[in-house]
C-alpha cells in the first residue's frame, strides 16, 4: 500500500487498509481536528444536525444550571479576560454606530477631514478613508495611531478629533 501525507501535520502514514481513502494519521491531534472541521461543515450545512446539537446543548444546561456561575468564580482572570473583550466589541460596535449615524446625516459634501487620534485608532479599519493612500493605520507619537477618515466623529474615550 502506498503512502499519504496527512493534510494536518504533514506527516506520511499508511493508510487503514479498511479505509483506503483516509487523508489524515492517526495521531490523535490529527483525528481530533478533522472531526472538528466535520463537526463545523455539517453545521452549516444540516439544519436538522444543527437543531440537535443546541437542543442538546440546551439539555445540559437545565441539568447543570450553576455550571456558569462556579465556573467564573473559580476563574477569575477568564471572567477578567472575557470583560475586557467584552468592552472591546461594545466600543468596536459603538463606532460602528457612530459612523452609520453620521452617514444618515451628511447631506452635504465637505473637504473637511477628521484624523482620530488614540490607542485604538488601530482597531477602526472599518472605516472609509477620503484618500486611498492613506487607508491604512500610521504609527503616532506616544505609541498612538492616526486614521485619517473624511466623516466627522463624535469625542469618545480615548479618541480626540482633530479637523485638517
Amino acid at each position: 500500500m502506498s503512502h499519504r501525507r496527512c493534510r494536518y501535520c504533514l506527516q506520511l502514514f499508511q493508510p487503514s487498509r479498511y479505509h483506503p481513502h483516509q487523508l489524515v494519521c492517526s495521531r490523535p491531534d490529527c483525528q481530533r481536528q478533522r472531526r472538528r472541521e466535520y463537526h463545523r461543515r455539517k453545521l452549516h450545512t444540516d439544519p436538522e444536525y444543527h437543531q440537535v446539537c443546541r437542543d442538546s446543548q440546551q439539555k445540559w444546561r437545565c441539568r447543570h444550571p450553576d455550571y456558569s456561575r462556579q465556573y467564573r468564580q473559580s476563574h477569575p482572570k477568564s471572567v477578567e479576560r472575557n470583560r475586557q473583550a467584552q468592552r472591546q466589541r461594545d466600543r468596536k460596535r459603538h463606532l460602528r454606530n457612530l459612523v452609520k449615524n453620521n452617514l444618515a446625516f451628511d447631506l452635504k459634501h465637505s473637504a473637511a477631514e477628521v484624523w482620530l487620534l488614540g490607542p485604538q485608532a488601530e482597531n477602526l479599519g472599518f472605516l472609509p478613508s477620503s484618500d486611498s493612500s492613506n487607508s491604512s493605520a500610521q504609527s503616532g507619537s506616544r505609541g498612538g495611531f492616526l486614521k485619517r477618515t473624511s466623516l466627522w466623529s463624535y469625542p469618545l474615550d480615548g479618541f480626540t478629533t482633530d479637523p485638517c
